[in-house]
């Protein structure tokens, strides 16, 4: 994949991000950004360089990330049912009208750190700390199951939203993340 033009900068660019996301060195609300950041990155790249899923006006069409990051993890066959998990992330969720799906939280708690708006500033002082490190753990996963899925990886893997022991956090494919 990376000896291929369309996507050896995507991915160069995701695995960096992840990797200082996975550092936390921006603290919670600075790893959700470039989680994100990779994922739309991962995105675009995958619905319309790639497979051309997308054409770019139906892209800018969309509109919203939540749906364009949705779309992703439908087409690498990721489940983006909101994990139970993560129960202070969905209580929040709920509270916030953000409960459709993981990627709904999670693009809501981005928005609210990165947009200035009243609402927005609001809306993340409102974030339990419990919820932000659970929204952490729930994007670096969809982002260690994106990239894994792109790199065509058909192993298990090692839920971080399990609570448990490496046997009993292992997934095998198809992964159920939640």
């Amino acid at each position: 994949m990376l000896a291929d033009p369309v996507w050896k900068d995507p991915i160069e660019f995701a695995i960096h991000w992840y990797i200082h996301a996975n550092e936390n060195s921006a603290g919670v609300e600075g790893s959700l950004v470039l989680v994100q950041t990779a994922l739309e990155m991962l995105a675009w790249t995958y619905l319309v360089e790639h497979k051309r899923v997308l054409t770019k006006k139906e892209w800018d069409d969309v509109g919203r990330a939540r749906f364009r990051l949705e779309r992703l993890l439908v087409e690498l066959e990721i489940p983006k049912d909101f994990p139970s998990e993560c129960p202070s992330l969905r209580k929040w969720a709920k509270s916030a009208g953000k409960d459709m799906s993981g990627m709904d939280a999670l693009v809501a708690i981005r928005n609210a750190f990165v947009h200035p708006v009243k609402n927005n500033l609001e809306m993340a002082l409102a974030v339990p700390s419990c919820a932000k490190v659970e929204a952490w753990a729930l994007s670096l996963l969809y982002l260690e199951a994106t990239i894994l899925t792109l790199l065509k990886y058909d192993g298990p893997i090692y839920s971080r939203l399990r609570n448990a022991l490496p046997g009993e956090a292992r997934v095998e494919k198809p992964w159920v993340l939640v």
